[in-house]
């Protein structure tokens, strides 16, 4: 985990310093620069807090929840655990008929009013990792080598590529396995979308 660097000031012990002659083992002079010096001390607190404390790689809690609102990233994944359900190939989740005889085959039917799944609230590791996603997916010019830097990124590898398809069309592969959270973002199962670079009006496979 990366800190911002902060460069702290002793403002007592730097003021103590220069002290004249005169105001040298005065004590109440002494006493109304420590005062002074404290405050400065606490400010720097409060900035030191604003550099380290409050950024991606340090923040926690709802100081990341605030970091992720800036980005348009709730903690929150919506319809994250989605069950497998009856649907046309290529469908996100999508599974075959079922059978009565076995349950273990096919999907259940799913009614369009029906939600494809259960919300669920990732971590603070977790969450970090998909802010920083997000921003890449809104910062990107999504040139071929950005869209394949970012699926790298999400993937966590170097051997990700794009086949560029006629009609504004990408095809993107990937050559491992991807887990549960990795296809909840790749497939654009989020409210949010894919957290994949790719320009408006390109479709995606």
């Amino acid at each position: 985990m990366t800190i911002s660097p902060f460069n702290e000031v002793d403002y007592l012990a730097e003021a103590r310093g220069r002290y004249t002659e005169q105001f040298k083992d005065k004590p109440v002079f002494d006493a109304y620069v420590k005062i002074v010096m404290d405050m400065l001390n606490e400010i720097q607190a409060v900035f030191k807090d604003l550099k380290q404390l409050r950024s991606i790689d340090t923040a926690s809690g709802t100081q990341l929840d605030l970091i992720g609102e800036i980005v348009g990233q709730p903690r929150t994944l919506v319809n994250y655990d989605a069950f497998p359900y009856f649907g046309f190939d290529g469908a996100s989740g999508a599974e075959t008929f079922g059978t009565v005889s076995d349950s273990t085959v096919g999907g259940v039917f799913r009614s369009y009013l029906q939600e494809e799944g259960a919300a669920a609230v990732v971590d603070d590791e977790t969450y970090r990792f998909i802010i920083k996603a997000r921003i890449i997916a809104n910062t990107t010019r999504a040139t071929p080598q950005a869209v394949i830097d970012g699926l790298n990124f999400i993937t966590g590898n170097t051997t990700s590529s794009i086949v560029e398809q006629p009609n504004a069309h990408l095809t993107l592969e990937i050559q491992n396995t991807l887990t549960d959270f990795q296809s909840y973002f790749l497939r654009g199962l989020s409210e949010q979308g894919s957290i994949v670079p790719i320009p408006i009006g390109v479709a995606v496979e």
